[in-house]
């Protein structure tokens, strides 16, 4: 797993509360039985059966953090590991962050055994703990602070993470949030998604039956199947990142109303003084959303409330100069966005996008295979804008390569198109490869990868 996956942008400040020292807490359990205890500070969504992400508010540091059980845990970080300690030692492969001279800390709680990290990632300090539970299988709980230059704000706070990590169970009985509708069908599989399973262009989440355009210019960061949320980047990761997130809304009963919750969470990020007024948009059907900007911009607000389905939110991370582009994208998604009921096929139908395409898919530079579905040996036609050279859109392997590489700079790379002019270029889908060996060719570089479960190849396009 060489990317990180922001599942949610959490906010701390001077935040050193340990379980142990706070009685006011507050206990989840996840659909699938995990159960997680946290400080009553703290705002608790499920992400899937065995996920869990948690808010804390503050004003100092972004902080991501993401509780991850049982089955899910192989699906998410997958491995050879069979226990805490050779999660660790895989993990360091991972690519996330330097870990040179650091030593693995091992800690016993009434749960299990855990074994802890805390390094600098790519994105700021950071730590991540695994823990071995009695009822077998294991349990991950990673926290990011983003931009940190140090481990110090996570470290700070080293009480809290160990007592949340030390607080997992497995096997508690969930409770019953599915939401059901009369509504139109979608012919898709059951359960949570991977992007490769949704329709073209589309975002599904699984939890509500709710889908969505993906906006414009925006892709998925990784392969994961999407039960309540969903992370995406515009551009380069550094550029811009978002967080489309469903939620419950009566898990914020205890702050009135979802509005008060969330803005009591992010409201500092957009306007520090509490003042913020949302501009209120309108959608096709009547219905209206909510959007909260900073005065740079830099930190952008969505909410949707759809009613008994949940709220549909999304948090836009700009770390580089906004591109307005980006922002207008999210906001015509948000007018498209409608619940669905699924159809009785255990295989997407065509218009969920599994078969080959008789149009070229219109790509930017960053576009990867993932934005249109294709089963193993299927081909897709995509169109290439010129200059995507330089652009820095990420490509791994030679010949073939990761199915989230960059399609346009793969054709360049393999000869297929110029920069100067694009084009079209005709991509195999193709399974997993044990390795991935990057070259330098027609001025693209590309990187070494190992094992990596989707890939494609480049060709010209049949006449």
């Amino acid at each position: 797993m060489r990317r990180f996956w922001i599942i949610l942008v959490l906010v701390l400040g001077a935040f050193s509360l340990s379980l142990a020292q706070n009685e006011d807490t507050r206990t989840a359990v996840t659909p699938g039985g995990m159960e997680v205890t946290y400080p009553a500070s703290f705002i608790a969504t499920n992400e899937g059966d065995f996920e869990l992400v948690m808010t804390a508010v503050g004003t100092d540091v972004v902080i991501n953090m993401s509780v991850t059980g049982a089955d899910a845990v192989q699906s998410r970080y997958p491995g050879s590991y069979t226990d805490a300690t050779g999660f660790i030692e895989e993990f360091r492969t991972f690519g996330m962050g330097t870990f040179d001279g650091i030593e693995a800390i091992t800690q016993n709680f009434p749960n299990g055994t855990a074994v802890y990290l805390t390094y600098q990632s790519l994105l700021g300090g950071a730590m991540v703990i695994a823990i071995d539970l009695p009822e077998g299988g294991l349990a991950v709980v990673e926290v990011y602070a983003i931009g940190s230059e140090t481990p110090e704000p996570i470290t700070d706070a080293l009480d809290t993470w160990l007592a949340i990590a030390g607080s997992v169970r497995l096997g508690v009985e969930p409770t019953d949030s599915v939401v059901e509708g009369d509504l139109s069908v979608l012919d898709v599989p059951e359960g949570a998604l991977t992007p490769d399973q949704m329709p073209a262009g589309q975002i599904v989440f699984g939890t509500f039956d709710v889908v969505m355009p993906i906006p414009e210019g925006w892709r998925f960061i990784d392969e994961a199947a999407v039960a309540d949320s969903v992370a995406l980047q515009f551009g380069s990761m550094m550029q811009a990142t978002m967080t489309v997130s469903l939620m419950d809304t009566t898990t914020f009963a205890s702050f009135g109303d979802w509005r008060s919750a969330m803005m009591t969470a992010f409201g500092g990020l957009v306007s520090p003084d509490g003042s913020a007024e949302p501009d209120v948009l309108e959608r096709p059907d009547g219905l209206t959303f909510e959007k909260f900007a900073a005065a740079d911009q830099r930190f952008v607000l969505f909410f949707l409330d759809l009613g008994d389905t949940g709220l549909l939110t999304q948090l836009m991370l700009f770390m580089e100069p906004v591109d307005t582009a980006a922002i207008d994208a999210v906001e015509e998604a948000l007018r498209a966005a409608v619940r669905f009921s699924r159809g009785n096929g255990t295989e997407a139908s065509d218009t969920a996008g599994t078969g080959a395409s008789d149009s070229a898919f219109e790509a930017d530079c960053f576009t990867d295979s993932r934005v249109v579905s294709l089963e193993v040996g299927q081909t897709a036609t995509f169109t290439c804008p010129s200059g995507c050279l330089n652009s820095g859109g990420s490509i791994w392997g030679s010949d073939i390569y990761t199915d989230d590489s960059s399609v346009c700079r793969a054709a360049i790379h393999g000869g297929v198109i110029t920069d100067a002019e694009g084009g079209a270029v005709e991509i195999t889908r193709l399974g997993g490869q044990d390795s991935y060996t990057g070259s330098t060719r027609n001025d693209v570089t590309t990187n070494d990868y190992g094992s990596w479960g989707g890939s494609f190849s480049v060709a010209a396009p049949a006449r």
